[in-house]
């Protein structure tokens, strides 16, 4: 008796290919030939290649020169040493001395208003700060962040 297979392995067998797998012998023959066989020789990669652009190489030095400009701006900003004082009301005091128009506070003073003066402190690149009625405020020394 013979023994029936599912008809959807029937239909999967017909379709494996007919053709004989070729003696190992003349598999390993056909593969030490074909490594020996001289190759064409292939072009170099992008990085070996040299550049035919003079445009891209501009391109690319140009972009160096904007990349490290920038770094060094970054990296020599200073704070500033003394931030804008601009009376909003009232006449505040900056370092013992009554502000009329606008002044500059320095490291060490101190900026203090009393009930009827308010003032807008300049805080570098950061932005403003409002200062009411009846406050004080100093500015300290910048120090380096320590990572």
């Amino acid at each position: 008796m013979k023994p029936t297979l599912d008809p959807w392995v029937e239909r999967q067998l017909r379709h494996l290919p007919t053709e004989r797998v070729p003696d190992p012998d003349a598999l390993w023959d056909a593969i030490q030939t074909e490594l020996h066989a001289p190759r064409e020789r292939r072009r170099g990669s992008l990085w070996r290649r040299p550049v035919r652009s003079p445009l891209l190489v501009a391109a690319a030095a140009m972009l160096a020169v904007v990349s490290g400009a920038a770094v060094a701006a970054v990296r020599m900003y200073t704070p500033p040493t003394r931030w804008a004082v601009v009376p909003l009301a009232g006449a505040p005091v900056v370092g013992g001395r009554t502000l009329a128009d606008s002044g500059a506070l320095a490291e060490g003073e101190w900026l203090e208003t009393d009930g009827r003066s308010r003032a807008t402190l300049a805080l570098g690149r950061i932005g403003t700060a409002l200062v009411g009625s009846l406050a004080s405020c100093a500015a300290a020394a910048a120090r380096p962040q320590s990572t």
